[in-house]
């Protein structure tokens, strides 16, 4: 499996899922969620009654073809829900999960609780460091279950002020052996 760290535009990144944390109150007004309305009615597809009852680490997968999305530059998202509770590492391994019940090859995901959510997450998980140790660890926990997955794309945005830290965080996460040596496929890290 590879993780593809790149700095650029989520509504041009190709992949065959989004995969994305949303809060389950329905305050959808960040920086991805605009990026998501841009490419088409996807969050009105979503029950807010449905997602309020939801536990947090619930999916909610929409296809663009359930909604007026059809130039979008992904087949779908998979809304996960995030109370900031969970480890960023079983929400991300969720998004990966939910990306192979479609069968899909790609994933991205944005740049998860790095900007208006940067201090959420649950104790030992507010840090930079901590946080891209958290993605790669849920990307190869996932590749334990996934055989279509293989490539996941974490995409940072140009205006990013870590930006330049996260690859080299994100590598070394995935370069470690206590980390790397727990999972059967290798993860490599590359920036794009």
């Amino acid at each position: 499996m590879e993780l593809q760290v790149t700095i650029g535009d989520l509504a041009q990144t190709r992949a065959d899922c989004l995969a994305t944390l949303v809060n389950p109150g329905g305050a959808w007004h960040g920086a991805v969620d605009n990026v998501i309305r841009q490419t088409g009615a996807w969050h009105s597809h979503i029950n807010l009654n449905i997602l309020a009852g939801s536990t947090a680490g619930h999916v909610h997968l929409v296809s663009k073809f359930d909604v007026d999305a059809r130039s979008a530059p992904w087949n779908y998202i998979a809304f996960i829900v995030d109370d900031l509770q969970l480890p960023l590492s079983a929400l991300v391994e969720k998004g990966v999960r939910a990306a192979e019940l479609v069968q899909c090859n790609t994933v991205a995901f944005p740049a998860m609780r790095m900007g208006k959510m940067r201090a959420g997450g649950p104790p030992g998980e507010q840090d930079l460091k901590s946080k891209c140790s958290a993605i790669v660890q849920g990307v190869l926990q996932a590749s334990a279950h996934v055989r279509n997955v293989d490539i996941v794309k974490l995409v940072i945005y140009e205006g990013d002020v870590n930006r330049d830290q996260i690859f080299p965080l994100c590598e070394a996460a995935a370069k470690d052996p206590g980390m790397a040596g727990q999972f059967d496929r290798p993860l490599r890290c590359i920036q794009i």
